[in-house]
């Protein structure tokens, strides 16, 4: 395990946490998994599902409403920033754009949520919500 990240619902009753991780000695992939503080942790899900290339460097935040997101660089179609919520229904969405080498993002998160990642030796900033 390596570079956890964690975020804490405004109440304190939920959080979520994320890593990078070996699983016997495949790729770094990314895992993370939400849960109401104080129980056992439910199993963690892999991000992406599909996992072509590697995976690193996670990023957590909640908002307001207690909505948790997860940011990640991913080496799947060329490296680049992707981005999940714990929504109903929520779908993984790359941030960055095609074919540009993105990494290392962070989640800023409250009324608005926000991810920064470094791109071309540049920051790069996208609102999303």
């Amino acid at each position: 395990m390596d570079a956890p990240t964690v975020a804490v619902s405004d109440d304190g009753k939920k959080f979520a946490v994320g890593w990078m991780g070996n699983p016997a000695g495949k790729d770094r992939d990314v895992f993370w998994t939400v849960s109401a503080a104080g129980g056992q942790l439910p199993p963690e899900v892999l991000l992406p599902a599909k996992t072509d290339g590697i995976q690193g460097h996670p990023s957590a935040g909640a908002d307001s409403s207690g909505v948790f997101y997860i940011a990640w660089e991913d080496a799947q179609g060329g490296k680049g920033v992707w981005l999940l919520s714990s929504a109903p229904g929520a779908k993984q969405e790359r941030l960055s754009a095609e074919g540009a080498e993105a990494a290392y993002p962070s989640v800023s998160a409250g009324k608005s949520v926000g991810v920064v990642w470094e791109q071309g030796g540049n920051a790069e900033f996208r609102r999303v919500k």
